[in-house]
């Protein structure tokens, strides 16, 4: 089963199980694969799943309960554990750009808007809640392609975007006006390059920073964690 997460090329995200019941050990997973988007608890057993027959990206369970995930290459929803679309966005090409657009990074942010990253557009975006556009970040892509700008990007808590450039093979940070401040390029690790997503290259998938200012990469076809 292959499962998606914020930091690795595949993996999974995770959430803790209530602690309110002492009884109730190890975590609850939320997943998506072959057609599914689901929650899976500590038994092993499916509490709850949604069909989605895109390939998902970037999954997040928020606060209220509420599951966000792609449901096309450029569209992001908000599913309630009805299974009612709450909330949808769609990235459309931002003229004179008029090639395609995905979607593979996505964030709830406090304030009740929608980061997302969009590739094809080379920028960060953040949306409220009617679909307006409210921030908009541009981004350095020296190799622009519409499905390789972008992966994993994340709102850190000094008002930066920490984003993964798959095409380039680094992770840049940029400020809020979308000055690079901090960079770090992926290398080979002395190993030769081989084709394709699983041979080994510096294209770059998942990175999160940490409380003590470290950043934690996950290589993409790197084949490491840095």
């Amino acid at each position: 089963m292959r499962l998606f997460m914020a930091l690795a090329v595949t993996g999974i995200l995770t959430f803790q199980a209530s602690a309110a019941d002492p009884s109730t050990h190890g975590h609850r997973v939320l997943g998506a694969d072959k057609g599914k988007v689901a929650v899976v608890e500590s038994d092993g057993k499916v509490s709850w799943e949604y069909p989605n027959p895109f390939t998902v990206h970037d999954l997040a369970r928020l606060p209220n309960g509420n599951i966000m995930f792609q449901s096309g290459a450029a569209t992001v929803v908000e599913v309630s554990p009805e299974k009612k679309v709450v909330w949808s966005y769609t990235s459309k090409p931002k003229a004179p750009y008029k090639g395609a657009i995905e979607v593979h990074a996505f964030q709830r942010l406090a304030d009740g808007t929608t980061m997302i990253a969009e590739t094809g557009n080379k920028r960060i975006i953040e949306v409220d809640k009617d679909g307006t556009i409210v921030k908009e970040v541009p981004l350095q892509v020296d190799h622009p392609h519409s499905h390789r700008d972008t992966r994993t990007a994340r709102k850190l808590a000094n008002g930066h975007y920490l984003v993964c450039h798959e095409g380039d093979g680094v992770v840049r940070e940029y400020d809020g006006d979308g000055k690079v401040v901090w960079s770090y390029a992926l290398d080979l690790a002395n190993r030769p390059r081989t084709p394709g997503h699983d041979g080994h290259g510096t294209e770059v998938f998942s990175a999160l920073r940490k409380a003590d200012g470290n950043t934690l990469i996950a290589a993409g076809n790197g084949n490491r964690v840095i």
